[in-house]
């Protein structure tokens, strides 16, 4: 009898620790997936608002040099310095054109469909002004009021750029919280019987016991 509850008790601990033991790398497994696509995502979020920066950027200089330009009263359609700043603009227009759409894209397959519509908006737009702007210049001649029409709408875009770069790295820090806290939360009074004595002891003295974590059950 005492052999045969022996064997029973080494196979139910055996069965339940196998149980136990497969449960807990299950879920280490789907933490770890989950872990790797949010990394994924938040180096991402980097490349695209460092994209943005360099993209905007080198439209709003090429765009002013331009304008610098044809501020000039004699300017003379047909001279050096002015084809050489309407071809550099025309590169860095061609080039926002052309990697505008892929960085939408890239926005969409995170879901992050209003960061897509802010740039097109605010930025976008801002330099559709900006062009017409030179364009009309180029057509009709020197006017001040174009001008100061097309660099406001360049202040506006240089603005507009710096503001939804820094939400998207925001919001690519918040992510790696996430990732960081894992499967813990904040410290408060409905989880103080999941909080170890060490954590208890810790919030005594800390002026912010909130900021300690504890596992979720």
């Amino acid at each position: 009898m005492e052999l045969a509850n022996i064997i029973v008790s080494f196979f139910l601990t055996g069965v339940v620790g196998l149980y136990v033991s497969s449960r807990f790398q299950e879920k280490n497994f789907l933490h770890q997936i989950k872990t790797n696509r949010s990394e994924r995502e938040i180096d991402k979020l980097r490349e695209i608002a460092k994209s943005l920066e360099k993209m905007s950027g080198e439209r709003i200089y090429y765009s002013r040099l331009l304008l610098d330009s044809l501020a000039d009263k004699e300017f003379k359609n047909d001279s050096d310095t002015l084809q050489q700043a309407r071809e550099e603009y025309k590169k860095a227009k061609d080039n926002w054109n052309e990697n505008l759409n892929p960085l939408f894209i890239e926005l969409y397959s995170i879901d992050m469909y209003d960061y897509a519509r802010d740039i097109e908006r605010n930025i976008h737009d801002n330099f559709r002004y900006t062009h017409n702007s030179i364009y009309k210049l180029i057509k009709d001649g020197h006017s001040i009021d174009s001008i100061i029409s097309g660099k406001r709408h360049l202040d506006s875009a240089f603005t507009e750029t710096r503001r939804i770069s820094s939400e998207i790295i925001k919001h690519s820090n918040s992510r790696w919280k996430q990732i960081m806290d894992g499967d813990t939360e904040a410290l408060a009074e409905h989880n103080l019987t999941k909080a170890s004595t060490w954590t208890l002891f810790r919030a005594l003295f800390n002026k912010n016991p909130n900021a300690l974590r504890i596992r979720r059950s």
